[in-house]
């Protein structure tokens, strides 16, 4: 689209699906991925918890760490974090 027709972005959608960035088309499927693996591991929890299991709390863990990582993902936490991070250990840590 670039080269043949002059639309470098195609009309605005290109920025909407590139995987470099947040807040786009990418970003809300990995949400959406994410969440729904929280509520189907919820479900799992709720059906041990039933079933008095011993094995219901690993069950709820997953579920509340998949849901965590669903909201990190939507509100960028990690990003932030290390923004304030950062200063702290120096430039030499970026990679962690």
């Amino acid at each position: 689209m670039k080269y043949v027709f002059g639309h470098p972005t195609v009309y605005g959608l290109v920025p909407l699906f590139n995987v470099n960035y947040e807040q786009n088309i990418p970003t809300l499927f990995s949400v959406i991925l994410l969440l729904l693996s929280g509520s189907l591991l919820a479900l799992i929890f709720c059906l041990h918890r039933k079933q008095h299991s011993k094995l219901r709390i690993y069950w709820a863990i997953l579920s509340l760490g998949f849901i965590y990582m669903s909201i990190d993902e939507f509100a960028e936490l990690h990003e932030k974090l290390s923004n304030h991070i950062s200063p702290l250990i120096g430039d030499y840590a970026n990679g962690i």
